[in-house]
């Protein structure tokens, strides 16, 4: 049930994730500076690839998604002066959570009986 929860969680996360740009396309200004490159390489890019590999490989899909929001959030209150809320890179570390959850779950004893 987690597991489906998860990617249930994890498509929603990836369709508000590239909306943006299936809407408008990729406007020049969005990787013009190295920084705007790394932010774009972790924000949907890096995310959306963690939940892929998340539904064929939990727990190495879970460390990508929870590397890329990590090093996002770092980015952003570092060299971007916080524009982006933290509150939706939180949204979008719950699937990664539900798929960590759903590993640790089938690799233990009591949730194979």
């Amino acid at each position: 049930m987690i597991r489906l929860l998860a990617r249930i969680m994890s498509a929603v996360c990836i369709g508000a994730l590239l909306l943006p740009y299936v809407q408008d396309g990729l406007p020049a200004s969005v990787v013009a500076t190295p920084t705007d490159y790394v932010s774009f390489a972790l924000l949907p890019v890096g995310i959306a690839l963690g939940y892929l590999v998340a539904w064929r490989s939990e727990g190495l899909g879970s460390a990508i998604t929870f590397a890329s929001v990590v090093a996002y959030a770092v980015l952003d209150r570092t060299a971007r002066i916080g524009e982006f809320p933290l509150g939706m890179l939180a949204f979008y570390a719950v699937p990664a959570v539900l798929f960590l959850l759903a590993s640790f779950m089938a690799r233990t004893s009591w949730a194979s009986k």
